[in-house]
């Protein structure tokens, strides 16, 4: 952004994660057909039978709130709270703390790009506040898309989170000479070693 006066993201295929946040930055995000962007949810690696798997940073942090709500309802209904309690004393509790700091980053700089350029526009104040709530709530909670691969299309990034969206159908021109400049560079890139991605 320091080198263009407008920046337009194009969306050939797949924008996940921290590439949806760099879209949020954008003046447009252009998108066809089968273009996808993600939800922004931090993801942590664990350990599951010596296999790596990434979890949503959400998921740990749901995951303590649910335990403690089922503690404060046993409680409530006079039930025997121990079981919940050798869940809860099980918990990580340093490790949910920083899944709630990596959240509140992601949620943080998207704040930022939404405030001071996809929605700069937008007045008042309050109305600017709550398009970017929403599509901060609709990108960093699993309770909405669930899973970190979720797809959004352009039509619900357009129209559920009311993006600045260029939608391009299949047999558009300019979708056409985008689609091949994608397959071309995947091409390359899956025939050069080492490399992973290319960006321009």
């Amino acid at each position: 952004r320091s080198h263009c006066k407008e920046f337009r993201v194009v969306v050939p295929n797949r924008a996940k994660s921290a590439a949806t946040i760099i879209a949020l930055g954008a003046d447009e995000i252009v998108m066809g057909y089968c273009s996808e962007l993600g939800p922004i949810d931090a993801q942590v690696v664990i350990v599951v039978g010596g296999i790596p798997r990434y979890i949503s940073a959400q998921s740990f942090i749901d995951s303590k709130a649910s335990l403690e709500k089922e503690f404060r309802e046993a409680v409530k209904a006079k039930e025997d709270p121990r079981a919940v309690l050798q869940q809860i004393a099980s918990l990580d509790i340093p490790f949910i703390d920083h899944c709630g700091k990596l959240m509140d980053f992601s949620k943080e700089v998207a704040r930022k790009y939404l405030n001071t350029y996809m929605f700069r526009d937008v007045a008042p104040a309050k109305a600017q506040k709550d398009m970017v709530d929403g599509v901060l709530k609709g990108l960093s909670t699993v309770g909405i898309f669930k899973v970190h691969g979720r797809m959004i299309n352009g039509t619900a990034a357009k129209n559920d989170l009311h993006l600045k969206v260029k939608l391009l159908g299949k047999d558009d021109e300019f979708w056409k000479d985008l689609w091949q400049y994608h397959v071309r560079a995947d091409v390359l890139l899956s025939r050069t070693p080492g490399t992973a991605k290319l960006i321009e």
